[in-house]
C-alpha cells in the first residue's frame, strides 16, 4: 500500500465509482472501508478517524467517505490506501492515485 500524511480529520475523497463491501474497524487498519468498483478492483483505505458509509452504499466518483485519523497501528494522522485488481492481486496504489 501507500501511506499518505496529512493533518487529522481531513476529508477523504473516493474517485471510482463503486460500493462498500466491508466497513468497520480491526486492530491493524484501525477504522477503514473497502470498496469494489463496479470493473471489480478494490480499494482498502485505512486509520480514518470515521467514514460515512454504510455496508452495500453505492458510492459515486468524487464521493466524500470519511475523515483520515490516527487509529489502529499508526503513529500519526495520514491513510494508509491498498488496491487489489480484479484477480486479488495486490498493486501498488501510487501509479492510480493523483494530487
Amino acid at each position: 500500500g501507500t501511506v499518505i500524511a496529512v493533518t487529522h480529520t481531513t476529508t477523504t475523497w473516493y474517485e471510482p465509482r463503486g460500493s462498500t463491501c466491508t466497513h468497520g474497524e480491526c486492530s491493524k487498519c484501525g477504522i477503514g472501508v473497502r470498496i469494489q468498483t463496479t470493473s471489480g478492483w478494490q480499494w482498502s483505505i485505512c486509520h480514518m478517524s470515521h467514514n460515512d458509509l454504510t455496508l452495500g452504499q453505492n458510492i459515486v466518483a468524487g464521493q466524500p467517505i470519511g475523515y483520515t485519523g490516527n487509529t489502529g497501528h499508526s503513529s500519526g494522522p495520514h491513510l494508509h490506501y491498498g488496491i487489489r485488481t480484479p484477480q486479488g492481486i495486490s498493486i501498488c496504489p501510487q501509479q492510480l492515485l493523483t494530487t
